[in-house]
């Protein structure tokens, strides 16, 4: 995985791969109200597991690794999350489908060779999800995590 992003994410070197829940934001919001409003939202989640595999493109732009099991509790998470202290942050002109991103290109017949050069990418990646992190992602791209909470 980090071999593939290496080569088509310019995000690699700053952000380690992951699968968002919440899109980035900006607030004023507490480090300690976040954490207690992600603590309540996932309380009745449990552990499950993870399961990507098969490539997908999105918007001309983005290439995508698959979640093929999980994807229910990812989507349910996303849903829980944005919620109450979140809810001003949702977009709803974007429809939310649970995916690692690994590969952006701003040239849109590069994207489309990546894409083809991939339809034959048959790993599958398998994990176990046990907590949730919140990151902040500064203004060089550069991702540190700020909390974590357990499922």
């Amino acid at each position: 995985m980090n071999a593939l992003r290496q080569k088509l994410d310019p995000l690699y070197k700053y952000i380690p791969p992951h699968l968002t829940l919440v899109f980035p934001f900006r607030s004023t919001i507490k480090t300690a109200s976040l954490k207690q409003h992600i603590e309540t939202a996932v309380q009745n989640i449990k552990p499950f597991d993870l399961t990507l595999n098969g490539i997908s493109g999105w918007n001309n732009e983005y290439l995508f690794l698959d979640v093929i099991k999980g994807s229910k509790e990812i989507a349910m998470l996303h849903d829980t999350l944005y919620k109450g202290l979140l809810y001003e942050f949702l977009n709803k002109e974007i429809l939310y489908v649970p995916h690692m991103t690994i590969g952006r290109f701003e040239d849109k017949e590069k994207w489309e060779e990546a894409l083809k050069d991939l339809k034959n990418f048959n790993h599958v990646f398998t994990d176990l999800v046990e907590e949730i992190y919140v990151e902040v992602i500064d203004e060089e791209q550069n991702s540190t995590i700020e909390l974590a909470v357990k499922l």
